[in-house]
């Protein structure tokens, strides 16, 4: 996929989670790096783990973005 095309899809899935109160707050909980740099909340037996930050990292940061673009952080 181009990265333009990505990053329109996170834009969009971002817009949806932005309007679910609290939803970027507990995707950046769970989906964290373990100590080899991959996502513990995309850990499945049955697949690779995707290396952090994962997908939903970037949808909940942007998410988190279009919420508050006041706020800095350091994600």
């Amino acid at each position: 996929m181009p990265d333009e095309t990505r990053d329109d899809c996170i834009r969009e899935a971002a817009r949806l989670v932005a309007g679910q109160a609290g939803a970027a707050e507990l995707l950046l909980d769970i989906h964290v790096a373990d100590r080899s740099g991959r996502c513990r909340g995309c850990r499945q037996h049955d697949r690779p783990t995707p290396l952090w930050p994962c997908v939903l990292v970037a949808i909940a940061r942007c998410a988190a973005e279009r919420t508050n673009p006041s706020r800095t952080t350091l994600w």
